[in-house]
């Protein structure tokens, strides 16, 4: 836990911010209607974004079409840039970060050598008897 946060502070200032943007999360949905919520809600939600983005240019006024236009635009952004993000570090932290697994040799190399001498003895008492 302490690697992940010793990673995190050395990012630069704007990766930083950029995952403090709240992640979209489809837990509520089980294992089962996760492929339903990809190949159909949100192919919904997508044309429902585009005709609402339609309704705003068209009965707005001049600046503030334009506006909310590009704040709805600029959050959809938001989120697929931190979500590569966070994909880009737990990749970077997957190949390159310390894991649980601690690389004792000597450890390792006194425990293998102690089996095998059990082992020989095991096999050095089967050709006496």
């Amino acid at each position: 836990m302490s690697d992940n946060t010793n990673v995190d502070e050395n990012l630069p200032l704007v990766y930083r911010l950029l995952l403090k943007v709240p992640r979209l999360k489809v837990e509520f949905f089980s294992v089962r209607f996760d492929g339903v919520f990809w190949a159909v809600l949100l192919p919904i939600m997508v044309a429902g974004y585009n005709f609402l983005n339609l309704v705003l240019l068209v009965f707005l006024p001049f600046p503030f079409n334009y506006v909310s236009v590009a704040i709805g635009a600029s959050l959809i952004i938001l989120l697929v840039l931190r979500i590569f993000l966070e994909r880009a570090l737990n990749t970077k932290r997957a190949i390159m970060g310390e894991t649980q697994f601690r690389w004792d040799i000597d450890e390792a190399l006194e425990h293998y050598l102690h089996l095998q001498k059990e082992e020989d003895d095991k096999n050095s008492e089967n050709k006496t008897n």
